[in-house]
């Protein structure tokens, strides 16, 4: 082989190197945009169940607040 069949081989090596390189790293990005996605999502879920949770406690609070008060006004109403 001459000089420059091995320039133009080496050359057509980089250009497949940089070609996959850059195939690789578009499915990288895109699985990362994906995964992204997903943990906003949970994320999400989980923020929603723990409001749920810290209601939860408040309104069994006020329900035995109310019944307590009826207790002492209208006992027959609070049975």
């Amino acid at each position: 082989m001459g000089y420059i069949q091995s320039l133009r081989l080496g050359f057509y090596n980089v250009l497949l190197y940089g070609i996959a390189l850059a195939i690789l790293l578009s499915i990288q990005v895109n699985l990362s945009y994906k995964k992204n996605d997903y943990l906003s999502n949970e994320l999400d879920v989980t923020e929603q169940a723990y409001l749920v949770a810290q209601i939860k406690p408040h309104f069994f609070f006020n329900t035995l607040t109310s019944v307590m008060s009826l207790c002492y006004t209208d006992g027959k109403k609070a049975a």
